[in-house]
């Protein structure tokens, strides 16, 4: 999530600090979990743990926006929870040690990719980003959802399969569509594009699409891969060295991707194994939020479940309709297509499958008879029904006509195309398509802060 000063500048240190002391103090009385520091030192990240029902779910991502909501007016700040940070802006970066090592390692790669280096070029031209040096870092304006799965033990075969169905299929193609809005960059409008997101990261390594997660165990040049990142100072762990990417004769790892990542290493006891989606971008509904973290949970158990049946043989998915549709994997010019559409047509766009092409209505409407069947008699028809059922009614019938509908209480609440409304609400504060118009941009953020204001701190 971003912040924004009221005037429509980057916010000073001495408001972001309140706006951190702020959200700690409500985190304290309903305990959230903490605030992160992301890239920018406008930028901050909520976390919020599994839950079990999609009404939790639901209700702590509400508490977490309404201390977001809270601590933005205490501190006399905008809140700009879109895809991409929208504001014209010097994107200043987080006084942080670790996000200066970050930094120096994405200008090294981009710096040893010509192809890498032109595209951030071509972007600050596109976009008219003045007040910044083309970096990856200060470019990187993004804003994510990310999604972490816990698999069953610590079987890195089924952390590569679970990678396969949830990640190298239209299932996270249709998930990201669904979240997708915000065609605003420094104070920009793209004219073709409800959803910047996908065209910001494509132009630094973190666009960069990955064939599949490499096991140094399972595949027969994984440890010299792996060995070769990691000695080189290229990864600083496995996880990272598993997500390895040739290109032009470069070999580097792409841990934040328009994918996901295989986690098998992670810290603690229990050492679990984490299946981390990376593609959805961020949004402030939390009715759909929490269905997107539903679904892949959901689809965590389905992936387990076939794999305590199958293994890691994909023929038998490959013979099933419903299966092919839904976890079939897509080569990666599919993959990239699917983000291409959604860039452009957020919840509108249809979803390429590895059986044809569906709505997102269609998709969902699927996934819900096919997870009644399979995880039914676990979670619950019903429970499976609302996750669903939240999706479909989203892009079916009537949406909603102004940001504060969609962000509201009513019957139109969270339904229709969040791009959409985004881009007019722009062009209604006198903004232009196609054109660099910032006052419009910050009178966009000032209707979803106070829509997210009327709704959670009101």
């Amino acid at each position: 999530m971003g912040l924004v000063d009221l005037d429509g500048e980057h916010p000073p240190a001495a408001k972001l600090a309140r706006f951190r002391e702020s959200y700690a103090a409500f985190a304290a009385r309903l305990g959230l979990t903490r605030l992160d520091k992301e890239a920018s030192a406008y930028q901050v990240e909520g976390q919020t743990p599994p839950l079990l029902t999609f009404d939790q779910t639901r209700q702590h991502i509400a508490f977490l926006l309404t201390g977001m909501a809270r601590a933005a007016l205490d501190a006399d700040l905008l809140l700009a929870p879109l895809s991409v940070y929208p504001t014209e802006s010097d994107f200043q970066i987080t006084d942080d040690p670790y996000v200066r090592n970050v930094g120096s390692l994405m200008a090294g790669m981009s710096d040893a990719l010509p192809p890498y280096r032109q595209n951030l070029l071509d972007l600050a031209a596109e976009y008219q980003i003045t007040r910044c040096q083309p970096d990856p870092v200060p470019l990187f304006r993004s804003q994510g959802f990310h999604i972490h799965g816990q698999l069953a033990g610590r079987s890195e075969p089924l952390g590569l399969l679970a990678f396969t169905l949830l990640l190298r299929s239209a299932s996270m193609g249709a998930v990201t569509a669904m979240l997708k809005g915000g065609p605003f960059i420094d104070g920009f409008c793209d004219a073709a594009r409800l959803c910047l997101r996908g065209k910001v990261r494509s132009a630094g390594i973190t666009g960069s699409w990955i064939d599949r997660a490499i096991s140094p165990h399972l595949d027969p040049w994984g440890m010299d891969t792996v060995g070769a990142l990691v000695s080189t100072g290229l990864a600083n762990t496995m996880a990272r060295a598993m997500l390895a990417v040739y290109h032009e004769g470069y070999l580097y790892s792409a841990p934040h991707n328009p994918m996901g990542r295989l986690r098998p290493d992670t810290p603690g006891a229990a050492r679990n194994c984490t299946l981390e989606s990376t593609a959805p971008p961020a949004m402030p509904h939390a009715g759909r939020l929490a269905a997107a973290m539903m679904d892949h949970q959901f689809s965590n158990l389905a992936a387990e479940g076939y794999f305590r049946r199958h293994g890691a043989n994909l023929e038998p998915l490959l013979a099933q309709p419903d299966w092919l549709a839904l976890f079939g994997p897509l080569s990666l010019e599919t993959l990239s297509a699917n983000e291409t559409r959604s860039d452009h047509e957020a919840s509108d766009a249809t979803i390429q499958t590895a059986a044809g092409v569906m709505s997102l209505g269609e998709y969902y409407a699927m996934k819900r008879a096919f997870m009644q069947r399979e995880i039914g008699h676990v979670v619950g028809d019903e429970e499976i029904a609302r996750v669903y059922d939240t999706f479909i009614s989203a892009v079916e019938g009537e949406g909603a006509h102004t940001i504060a509908e969609f962000l509201g209480r009513g019957p139109r609440a969270g339904k229709g195309n969040w791009g959409r409304l985004l881009r007019q609400a722009y062009e209604d504060a006198g903004g232009a398509p196609g054109a660099k118009c910032p006052d419009a941009v910050v009178a966009m953020v000032r209707q979803v802060h106070q829509a997210l204001v009327d709704r959670y701190a009101g």
